[in-house]
């Protein structure tokens, strides 16, 4: 039992519904046993590896060399993290999701956090989302259903205190975290493209394609 752990999310893919989008849509939920040791990582291996204006650019998988994405990758396999992902094949989302998609982005973020609860038990959890929203109301729905996930899905007598906050992912090395862990998800799903995950295979507690 933990006394505190930090979920970052992020996702990768977009929730358009045309020719031109992503086929698939997915979601992430990663925490660190040692948070803040892991943010030390990364900025060690952001002081060895890149010059000065590199280091002053957000970590962006999408971005990134396919040396620099091992590279990331590896650091977080090293901080021995418990990673959740979901994702859905957008050609059979159902015609609510596709006509709401803060309600499509709220109900994955949902699931991804379930299936890391179900395996990580802790007090309270600070659930952590880059700031994709201004909306007031939109994050409001985000919130809720975030709390009611980490509720339904925690194992115990007690559920753990629920807080939700919203980041810049540039001076958030977790959200950054989950940015790699979402690409590489993406890459196994959209491009059959194995090399990423594969790295981070031991940290999967939860992993599902569907709705």
């Amino acid at each position: 039992m933990h006394k505190h752990v930090e979920v970052y999310i992020d996702e990768s893919g977009d929730l358009g519904f045309s020719k031109k989008s992503s086929r698939f849509f997915v979601v992430v939920a990663v925490t660190f046993p040692e948070p803040e040791k892991f943010s030390r990582t990364i900025k060690r291996i952001s002081r060895r590896r890149f010059s000065r204006h590199e280091r002053s650019m957000e970590f962006k998988f999408n971005r990134s060399s396919m040396s620099t994405r091992r590279f990331v990758l590896d650091g977080i396999a090293a901080a021995i993290p418990s990673i959740s992902w979901t994702a859905v094949r957008k050609e059979c989302a159902s015609a609510d999701l596709r006509d709401d998609k803060d309600w499509f982005y709220a109900f994955m973020c949902s699931d991804a956090v379930s299936g890391l609860i179900r395996e990580v038990r802790s007090r309270s959890i600070q659930i952590i989302l880059d700031r994709r929203s201004d909306n007031r109301s939109v994050r409001k729905g985000i919130d809720s259903c975030l709390t009611r996930a980490v509720q339904g899905s925690h194992r115990g007598h007690f559920p753990p205190e629920v807080t939700v906050r919203y980041a810049d992912s540039m001076t958030c090395t977790g959200i950054q975290a989950a940015d790699f862990v979402a690409g590489a998800v993406f890459q196994l799903l959209e491009r059959s493209n194995d090399v990423y995950i594969e790295r981070l295979r031991d940290g999967v507690v939860y992993s599902r394609v569907g709705l």
